[in-house]
């Protein structure tokens, strides 16, 4: 039993609480569960490693495309964007048209 989980128990004890307890723990617990299937007491519930595996991928593939989209600092400073009086429009170094 983590120590997180005996903690938990001795506060219900001191408490005299029957009452159930959920507790969310990362995937890393995951035989937590097994340990502690048959405590009525508590309600554990575990990504599963497979599925934590997953979402860091998915996270670290959404931090790639952020690093690659933020602007480069050589060539993106305030003198290097032309403003075009005539038509109220602004073009940034790569030719784009600001709105």
């Amino acid at each position: 039993m983590t120590p997180m989980i005996e903690k938990l128990k001795e506060t219900k004890n001191e408490l005299e609480s029957k009452d159930k307890t959920t507790i969310l723990m990362d995937a890393g617990y995951e035989n937590e569960i097994m340990k502690n299937k048959d405590d009525d007491e508590l309600e554990i519930l575990v990504i599963s490693r497979s599925e934590a595996s997953k979402e860091n991928k998915r996270k670290n593939y959404i931090k790639k495309r952020v690093n690659k989209n933020k602007i480069p600092e050589e060539g993106f400073n305030l003198k290097d964007f032309k403003y075009d009086a005539t038509n109220d429009i602004c073009i940034c170094p790569l030719g784009q048209v600001l709105s």
